[in-house]
């Protein structure tokens, strides 16, 4: 039987798939991952290829390269931060800042955080178009730009999904989140999550989970309750 033609939907399932098959099979023969992951950058380079290439297709797009060659993700994000998706282009611009945060380039920090703030703005322009049901834009403790976006999407009862609710590829860290973590008997990736929750009746997460121990810890944030000296040592963190 000839095998069907590719699109963005096959080339991302088939790419998360063997993803996961190599981060969560350590026993898996040598020869075997490399060719997984041969495949997978093969997928990936294909579907940011696509002329049009559906929003969420391309962040997974983004969050393999990542996984598989950094080089070649960081022109990925170069491209995204500069391309005319705003899904994609404000989230790319806020990874690029944080990157150059890191770096110590504040400059280049400020300029990238303030261009992705006038890309989401314009989720009030788009609403004038049609209506919108959720807005996925970088958000966690440490990074709280759209704290007030937030809050004005609750209000007009609109979901909220923070992009990278742990850091993404550079975990959240912070003695204070580890101090109240310990105060809990908890992970600080579980009480991270819980702030999340806590912070806004709209946020949605869907954390990345690679391994069953990530389930539980993040199934464990879901349980977790913060008291009022909890919540307000974890605000210091991104003030």
């Amino acid at each position: 039987m000839p095998c069907a033609e590719p699109t963005p939907e096959r080339d991302c399932a088939q790419a998360i798939y063997l993803s996961n098959r190599v981060d969560t099979r350590p026993g898996m023969a040598a020869g075997e991952a490399v060719d997984d992951r041969a495949r997978i950058r093969e997928l990936t380079n294909r579907l940011l290829a696509y002329p049009e290439l559906p929003g969420p297709y391309g962040a997974y797009a983004l969050t393999l390269a990542f996984l598989q060659e950094e080089k070649t993700a960081l022109a990925i994000v170069e491209h995204l931060a500069d391309g005319d998706d705003v899904w994609l282009s404000g989230p790319a611009r806020m990874f690029r800042a944080r990157l150059a945060e890191n770096a110590g380039d504040l400059d280049r920090t400020r300029a990238d955080v303030t261009a992705a703030l006038a890309r989401f703005r314009q989720v009030a322009e788009a609403r004038a178009i049609a209506p919108i049901v959720c807005v996925q834009n970088m958000y966690n403790l440490a990074h709280r730009h759209d704290d007030d976006l937030i809050d004005r999407l609750a209000a007009d009862g609109i979901a909220y999904v923070p992009f990278f609710p742990l850091g993404g590829f550079t975990p959240l860290q912070s003695d204070v989140l580890s101090g109240v973590a310990v105060r809990l008997g908890a992970t600080p990736m579980s009480v991270a999550l819980a702030w999340l929750l806590q912070r806004s009746p709209n946020i949605l997460l869907i954390p990345g989970t690679s391994s069953s121990a990530h389930l539980r810890e993040n199934i464990a944030g879901a349980g977790l309750s913060l008291s009022d000296e909890d919540a307000a040592d974890l605000e210091r963190i991104g003030r």
